[in-house]
Order: C-alpha cells, then sequence, then structure tokens
C-alpha cells in the first residue's frame, strides 16, 4: 500500500492558506477552483488543471485523520506517491501506469481538493 508523500508545490510556497473556497468549475477539459480571503472579496486566485483525470472535493472536517498524519502542508501541495493515485491507477487497471501522473492537493482554510493530472496547474489572480 502506498503512503502519502506530499511536498509543497515550489511555484506556490508563498501563496496562503488562509484563502476560502469559492468557487470549483469544470468546462473544455480544465478545472478552475477559485479561492479567495474574507478580508479581500475582490481579490480571487485562480487555479486551472488543464488534462486533469479526477478529482475529488471535501470539507476540512472530513479529513482530520489524514490532516492528523500531516502536519504541515503549503496551499498547493504535489505528490507522485499517494494513496489516492495509487487508487485511481488501480480502478483504471493499469492504463494511465506510463503518464507519470501527479496528485496536486489545494488545502484552504475550509476544504481540501485534490485532483490528478498530468500538467501543474495554472495560477493567477483575477
Amino acid at each position: 500500500m502506498s503512503v502519502n508523500v506530499f511536498e509543497i508545490w515550489p511555484p506556490a510556497a508563498c501563496l496562503s492558506t488562509q484563502m476560502y473556497f469559492s468557487e470549483l468549475r469544470e468546462s473544455q477539459g480544465i478545472l478552475s477552483i477559485f479561492l479567495k480571503f474574507s478580508d479581500k472579496p475582490d481579490s480571487t486566485l485562480k487555479i486551472d488543471f488543464k488534462g486533469f483525470l479526477g478529482y475529488k472535493v471535501f470539507q476540512e472536517g472530513s479529513r482530520l485523520k489524514f490532516l492528523g498524519e500531516h502536519q504541515f502542508f503549503g496551499l498547493i501541495n504535489v505528490s507522485v506517491s499517494s494513496i489516492f493515485l495509487e487508487w485511481f491507477l488501480q480502478e483504471s487497471e493499469g492504463l494511465f501506469y506510463d503518464w507519470n501522473l501527479k496528485h496536486f492537493m489545494v488545502c484552504n482554510a475550509d476544504s481540501i481538493i485534490d485532483v490528478i493530472t498530468v500538467e501543474p496547474p495554472d495560477i493567477s489572480w483575477v
């Protein structure tokens, strides 16, 4: 069985985890996640995942065991060895085994969003 081995994704290392989940859109093969600061409603961070293969969204309180086992995270974290990635490869019967998949995890103030993708996300302020 795999273990969850995450590291903070370097391009997002300076971004705060204190933003709140605002919106999620899936359109034309792009998964867009929107996060906001509660005290800056006009400032929105947009995270676009192109070529994603799957995702899941949970309220932070429903991942207490996971959070207790892993002490620190950045806003965007990445893994090539996670339980979610292993599950995905098993469910697809290895179809994507050679695709160099990554598990990105967006940890913000009120939710955890897991995304399996080939490409890293694009981030921008909108």
